[in-house]
């Protein structure tokens, strides 16, 4: 019994070391994230981030053609900032600017720097067009691809967001 004890404890340790040593510019895994009352699984966090990385250079979604001008956005409320509003009819991904503070370390700078994107995450499916729904993967691209930050979502309260866990 204490053989088989001390095999499993080695065996364990061995594969803790291995997983520090993972090397650092590794994408952090998508994980399920849980947004007010709905499951957003790491299936579909990932689906959002390679689509996104698709979309990089070639935006999808609302794009007026060159012969419609859009009407610019109202806001809802007489205090409401139109110019942030006007970003629900860009095309994804476009810039989140962290303005609620949920990024930190690396997504943080990156914040700063203008270089983090959204993008929507349609549970089941792709978004690749049309109404974008309320979940967003939180992102900046690197040299590995689409380094994930977080996943938020609009939470019925004008234009903010809540972070998912």
């Amino acid at each position: 019994m204490r053989v088989g004890t001390s095999l499993l404890l080695a065996t364990a340790c061995s594969a803790f070391s291995v997983v520090l040593a993972a090397p650092a510019g590794l994408t952090r895994r998508q994980s399920d994230e849980y947004c007010g009352n709905v499951d957003i699984t790491g299936a579909d966090i990932s689906a959002a981030l390679d689509a996104a990385a698709n979309a990089q250079n070639n935006p999808v979604g609302f794009a007026p053609s060159a012969n419609v001008v859009a009407p610019a956005p109202k806001a809802e409320k007489a205090d409401e900032n139109t110019a942030t509003l006007t970003r629900r009819f860009q095309p994804y991904p476009h810039q989140f600017d962290n303005r609620e503070g949920f990024l930190s370390g690396d997504c943080a700078s990156q914040a700063d720097q203008g270089n983090t994107y959204e993008f929507p995450i349609i549970p089941g499916s792709v978004y690749s067009g049309g109404s974008p729904g309320k979940y967003r993967v939180i992102y900046y691209p690197g040299d590995q691809g689409s380094q994930f930050c977080a996943v938020v979502y609009h939470d019925g309260n004008g234009n903010s967001m809540a972070l998912c866990n």
